[in-house]
């Protein structure tokens, strides 16, 4: 449901309808991984501490919130400030619903089942994206950009509302955690201890490294509505060129399931493979 969103195919187009330029879209893009990155860190330590349901709502009404400004701001201003409440609502949900699942498997004795079931949920994600792209041309037809947006308002408030239907197991607590104690101090011990375990320890820096890269990667997929603009295609029809992307993305998050226990040599190739 988080990714059910018509707005993300056509944000961009969104946005240069409102007079922006490539470069202040560019800008926007950048304000809104700098968000992204800089929270990423102290929200996970958060979600060691808070009820991961409510971070997971909390960054789905962040993101609503953010869509709600740009709709009744469509400036650059109010673009910026749509970015940093979605930045920091992909922040929060970041690694939470990993945890959250890891939890609830150890809870139920299986956690060897985590890659497949995070798969899965992948799988699931990368169907409703599928799915938001194809809906996302008739609303563009039915009521510009914005009635895709205020349809990706609506979705966002269901989404939202969702996280309080999973388990709410308590997530695992290591002898560590206890001694540090609970409120700003326990959240504080949580972050340095984290940042630590990225520092010292090879395998933990080598992966936060790559998830970066990656990141800045895919971003070049938040342009692709812009290229279309010299394609003489209807507004309607642009989401029909990134359903490939799509069920790529499903295609692969499929694959992942799948890959558990890889040697780090055989990743490497098959996410260069990939790319």
């Amino acid at each position: 449901m988080d990714e059910l969103v018509p707005l993300y195919p056509v944000y961009a187009l969104l946005f240069s309808q409102a007079g922006l330029s490539g470069g202040h879209i560019s800008a926007l893009l950048a304000l809104w991984s700098i968000t992204a990155f800089g929270l990423e860190i102290p929200s996970g330590a958060l979600a060691d501490r808070v009820s991961r349901r409510h971070l997971l709502a909390a960054a789905a009404l962040l993101r609503t919130a953010g869509f709600v400004v740009w709709l009744v701001c469509p400036s650059f201003g109010g673009f910026a400030a749509g970015f940093v409440l979605w930045g920091a609502g992909g922040s929060f949900a970041s690694g939470t619903w990993e945890a959250l699942v890891y939890d609830e498997l150890v809870a139920l004795g299986v956690p060897e089942e985590y890659a497949k079931v995070v798969g899965r949920a992948e799988v699931a994600s990368a169907l409703a994206v599928i799915v938001a792209t194809a809906l996302a041309g008739p609303l563009v037809a039915a009521g510009g950009y914005e009635a895709a947006g205020w349809a990706s308002v609506a979705l966002g408030l269901v989404a939202a509302a969702l996280p309080f239907l999973l388990p709410a197991t308590a997530p695992a607590v290591s002898v560590e955690d206890e001694e540090e104690g609970g409120g700003v101090d326990g959240y504080v011990a949580t972050l340095r201890a984290g940042l630590r375990e990225a520092g010292r320890h090879g395998p933990v820096r080598r992966t936060v490294v790559v998830a970066a890269v990656l990141s800045g990667v895919t971003a070049v997929e938040e342009y692709v509505p812009l290229l279309t603009d010299g394609m003489a295609l209807a507004p309607a029809a642009v989401p029909l060129v990134l359903l490939l992307p799509a069920v790529t993305t499903a295609v692969g998050a499929e694959l992942a399931g799948r890959v558990d226990g890889l040697t780090p040599r055989r990743t490497a190739a098959l996410v260069a493979g990939g790319a």
